[in-house]
């Protein structure tokens, strides 16, 4: 819907940038994720669409796929990322990354961006 209410104005001016946060769940399924996985699927695929579709009017498109992210997204699941450093991404990266994004030169785009801890560590908690 947010794309929907941008893409005219966008259009308009012959310029913008639009940046999905997909999920690393996007390139790979994983067990006891389908529902989450189809979503960020569907994102990633919706995502390149739209980059082919608004290319000519200088719309930049981009996803960023991350890995597990110190969130509180973690705080209701059965698992979570490791505690260490390495072990997790931070908000911060992702909002770097973003503003990285925002300040390619005109003409260049960054289509989609892969992010992952250092170390790939799930911690899994005991079932109440």
């Amino acid at each position: 819907m947010i794309t929907r209410a941008l893409l005219p104005h966008f259009k308009k001016n012959k310029n913008g940038s639009i940046i999905y946060i997909g999920s690393e769940s996007a390139l790979k399924a994983k067990k006891y994720g389908s529902l989450y996985s189809a979503c960020k699927f569907g994102l990633r695929g919706f995502s390149k669409s739209i980059r082919d579709e608004c290319s000519n009017n200088n719309i930049k498109v981009t996803i960023i796929n991350p890995g597990m992210v110190k969130t509180s997204f973690f705080q209701n699941q059965e698992f979570s990322h490791g505690d260490k450093v390495g072990e997790f991404i931070e908000t911060y990266d992702i909002g770097k990354i973003v503003l990285d994004i925002l300040n390619q030169r005109q003409g260049l785009v960054i289509d989609e961006i892969n992010l992952s801890p250092l170390k790939k560590v799930i911690k899994f908690r005991k079932k109440k």
